[in-house]
């Protein structure tokens, strides 16, 4: 008897094989996964047109915020006095571009802008004064002191060897090795000159001093480089100074994947040696070819030698060939060679003596000098041991630098170093030249009256001793003290100047005989050394209306109001002046005017950008119209619905494109609210005709400023423009041109009109549309807006349609669980009986 079966059923399941849980038809033959498809089939429907319906939601959610992210954007730029393309402001249309008219050597100094029914008799007969501010200009700061050096007898002796750095700008490179040994950079750090800290300042780093210190440099600079060896591992070196003096070390924090690059140019300088226990790399790849953390810590624990390894002393006197100093001296800046290397060849040729040694280095950094600046203005000195710089006349002011720290130590000057005030060196380390002797060996004292540092009766907070010069002239200049300070290096005095000018400003210093009052000490004009305060003073400017009646205005600025027009004067003219620059004037007090300078204006209004915006307005106003007609005029194609996943899997990415462009088609078909906002648009022009009658103006007025209806009944209520006619209208009737757009005596205009036709349909400020944002925010939000989004009807629908998709699916799955359990139940029975049927064919054989 043979096997108990059904026939299969024909054809391949939709869902397949594996979408439902379990395997069916293995005894029966039956493809059960095609069979509860097709019993699903319509629960499979709903569910397929609940997500079409979503679909269809979306894209009508995407249709209004088109219409009303459109909407906004014509509000946004064009009907608002802040918009960037406004056409509400008036003054678009005034004749407010002023020209200044007249003798050149008279008019390159006036500027006018601004609209006044004045200006075209207007006229500028002279200026006499310009605006000044007050000034205090303080005593000059300090006796000429000689810039002393380290180049020294102890220095020529050979007791003293300069310091270089091996390590400063060198570089660990860090990455991975292939199994090839070809190396892959992931990142590196080059040991740099300075970083800059947390306050914006820059620091430099000094690689011949405390190791410590150093150490904790380079990882600030390299946390401000960004150099991490993994994704939380920032690159952290840590100095270890060993059992004893000189048998320090530096190690590498932390675990990395990366690995050193065995050719790091740094490594040497860093004290690594390989061959040392655990200094060597093992294995394949980076382990093989790079040097991992761990190997690297070995081989610079194991040799002790950073400091060693990191400097080199070479001999002073061979350090100072071709070695360049930057001096200052007036304005002219050059950097000079302190030694040639023939001169030093000549120098150690010519005696081995310190002492001759010494002067010869001196005659040599003369002659390099003179050669640069000339002879007579740069006098090199010998103290006792020590090679000094000053300006010959004991007067002028010399400044010394070097390229960095580095230098500057081997060389024995500070930064910035200077036979005045050094600028670049710290408050306490100028205590003489600022005047502020009385507080020397007392630090504690001098950062107490700098805390309390006063001007105009405000504090200026922050300051302290250790700052540079230059950081307390920044720190008075950042703090809202009325003043700005500076340093005038050529004559060693300070200014403050007030920060407005005109008459009647006092800059106040306090109290200048308080010994802790450092303002006055500092800034001041009470002692001998001739400083001065210049008070401010007004602007004066004489004016007319051609009548020959003068006028003088005055102003603390040198900008004026005259009847409207804002005038702005950069030069004196008009009048004559003495030798100092003043007005020259007659006995009874009045001027001897020169009637050939005299300044008359031409106003016009700025055709260009009012034409430029309403171009622009129109554009973006007839693609609004243009889009709201055709959602109004586009019905939805019959049978043209979303595509299902699988419909998608089956077609190319054009197709797909193609599809739903033309299925997004009238999704705003039939919508009251499009309807309403087309018939809004379309009647502007309407309730045009009568606000101009209001205004005195006609629909001929229009059309000769260039801007009309279509004639087309169908394009909704677009606007035409003729850009010529409206800058013809602009320079022969500018007024009109106001009147029509801004309104004029009870009339709107058209800005006020078109404001109020779209703001019921969408609008960011609820308060203009009875609380609302508008009916098509109300309907699907705003991109523009996005917290109108959750509260919109779109929303809400996609919601609902989103549980309704959630309850078919758990119908859809509670009707498989149902058909699975009976197609099992089913399964068991034939693998029964088709056991029996065995048997029993068994039992006749």
């Amino acid at each position: 008897m043979g096997s108990l079966t059904m026939g299969a059923t024909q054809g391949s399941s939709g869902i397949g094989n594996t979408s439902l849980r379990g395997f069916g038809g293995m005894s029966s033959g039956l493809d059960r996964d095609a069979l509860i498809e097709q019993m699903t089939k319509g629960t499979q429907a709903k569910l397929t047109k609940a997500r079409q319906e979503s679909t269809r939601i979306e894209w009508k959610r995407d249709a209004f915020r088109s219409l009303s992210d459109k909407t906004l954007d014509l509000q946004d730029d064009f009907l608002s006095y802040s918009s960037r393309y406004s056409l509400k402001n008036s003054e678009l249309y005034s004749t407010n571009m002023v020209d200044a008219r007249g003798d050149s050597s008279a008019t390159k100094f006036i500027t006018a802008r601004g609209a006044s029914e004045m200006s075209k008799n207007l006229k500028i007969a002279a200026v006499t004064k310009l605006a000044t501010a007050e000034s205090v200009v303080s005593d000059v700061k300090g006796s000429v002191t000689a810039i002393k050096t380290g180049i020294s007898l102890n220095a020529m002796s050979g007791a003293k060897k300069a310091k270089i750095s091996n390590l400063k700008g060198t570089s660990l490179q860090f990455g991975n090795y292939d199994t090839t040994g070809a190396f892959t950079e992931k990142t590196r750090f080059t040991f740099p000159a300075s970083y800059t800290d947390e306050n914006g300042k820059t620091v430099e780093i000094d690689y011949t001093g405390d190791k410590q210190k150093l150490v904790e440099d380079l990882n600030k600079a390299a946390k401000q480089a960004g150099v991490k060896l993994g994704e939380h591992q920032d690159l952290k070196f840590k100095y270890n100074p060993g059992a004893t003096p000189g048998n320090d070390f530096i190690s590498i924090e932390g675990s990395s994947n990366y690995v050193i690059k065995t050719e790091s140019s740094a490594l040497e300088a860093l004290g690594y040696e390989a061959g040392h226990p655990g200094a060597t790399s093992t294995g394949s790849g980076s382990a093989a070819y790079g040097l991992g953390l761990n190997h690297f810590n070995a081989g610079t624990a194991a040799a002790h030698k950073f400091t060693q390894k990191s400097l080199k002393e070479t001999d002073y006197l061979d350090y100072l060939a071709d070695k360049k100093i930057s001096i200052s001296f007036g304005a002219t800046r050059k950097d000079v060679s302190i030694l040639t290397e023939q001169q030093l060849n000549q120098i150690k040729t010519a005696s081995t003596d310190p002492s001759t040694r010494l002067n010869a280095v001196k005659a040599a950094m003369q002659e390099n000098i003179d050669h640069a600046f000339g002879n007579g203005k740069i006098r090199v000195d010998r103290d006792t041991d020590h090679l000094t710089l000053n300006s010959v006349n004991g007067k002028d002011t010399v400044t010394v630098n070097a390229a960095d720290k580095i230098e500057r130590d081997n060389l024995g000057i500070q930064e910035g170093s200077s036979n005045r005030v050094s600028v670049s060196s710290s408050i306490m380390s100028n205590l003489d030249k600022l005047g502020l002797g009385s507080f020397s060996g007392n630090k504690a004292a001098l950062n107490t009256a700098l805390s309390h540092l006063k001007i105009n009766g405000k504090e200026v907070k922050g300051l302290s001793s250790d700052m540079t010069v230059s950081e307390m002239l920044r720190k008075i200049n950042d703090a809202e003290v009325g003043v700005r300070a500076s340093y005038m290096e050529g004559s060693g005095r300070f200014v403050l100047v007030s920060s407005e000018t005109g008459s009647g400003r006092t800059i106040d210093l306090g109290n200048a005989s308080d010994p802790n009052n450092v303002a006055a000490k500092i800034f001041g004009v009470t002692a001998s050394g001739g400083g001065q305060i210049n008070h401010g003073e007004d602007a004066e400017l004489v004016y007319n209306y051609g009548n020959g009646i003068n006028e003088i205005a005055h102003s603390s600025s040198n900008t004026f109001n005259i009847d409207g027009l804002e005038i702005t004067a950069s030069g004196k003219f008009g009048v004559e002046f003495d030798p100092s620059g003043n007005p020259v004037t007659r006995p009874d007090g009045s001027y001897n005017y020169d009637s050939s300078k005299t300044v008359s204006f031409s106003s016009k209004a700025n055709v260009e950008k009012a034409a430029t915006n309403m171009k622009k307005f129109i554009e973006k106003y007839n693609e609004l119209v243009s889009e709201v007609n055709s959602a109004v005029r586009t019905r939805r194609e019959k049978g043209v619905d979303p595509l299902t996943e699988e419909q998608k899997k089956q077609m190319s990415e054009t197709s797909i494109e193609n599809w739903e462009k033309k299925a997004k088609q009238g999704v705003l078909y039939g919508e009251s609210s499009i309807r309403n906002y087309s018939m809004s648009l379309s009647s502007v022009m309407t309730k045009m005709m009568g606000d101009l009658e209001k205004a005195g103006l006609s629909y001929t007025d229009m059309e000769e400023a260039g801007i009309t209806m279509s004639s087309d009944f169908q394009d909704g209520g677009k606007l035409v423009f003729d850009e010529e006619k409206f800058k013809k209208a602009m320079e022969t009737h500018p007024e009109k041109i106001e009147k029509m757009m801004t309104g004029y005596h009870g009339s709107k205009g058209l800005v006020k009109i078109v404001e109020e036709t779209v703001t019921p349909y969408a609008t960011r400020f609820s308060s203009k549309n009875g609380g609302s944002y508008g009916e098509l925010i109300k309907q699907a939000g705003s991109n523009r807006m996005s917290y109108t989004n959750l509260s919109s009807v779109m929303h809400e629908k996609l919601k609902e349609n989103a549980e309704k998709i959630e309850k078919i699916k758990a119908l859809l799955s509670t009707e498989q669980d149902r058909y699975i359990k009976q197609f099992s139940q089913l399964e068991q029975l034939i693998s029964k009986m088709n056991a029996q049927a065995s048997y029993l064919s068994g039992l006749n054989n």
